[in-house]
């Protein structure tokens, strides 16, 4: 649903809804290394989580997290 916001320059703002989809995977290559992908807003949705700050398009990120 929609959601309310304000800034000092624009007041009270509603907000119209958005959906956004976020996908990820992890592979665990042992057992102190894995690695991941994930996008966020795959289907670059074009929105403002706050008011005045659109939400870049799609987000991927890719990486190694080691466990000691």
């Amino acid at each position: 649903g929609s959601s309310f916001d304000s800034s000092i320059p624009t007041g009270d703002v509603e907000l119209p809804a958005y959906t956004t989809i976020d996908v990820s995977a992890v592979w665990k290559l042992s057992p102190k290394l894995e690695t991941y992908l994930a996008i966020d807003n795959l289907t670059d949705e074009q929105y403002e989580q706050f008011v005045g700050f659109e939400v870049r398009g799609i987000a991927p990120r890719l990486g190694i997290k080691l466990n000691y």
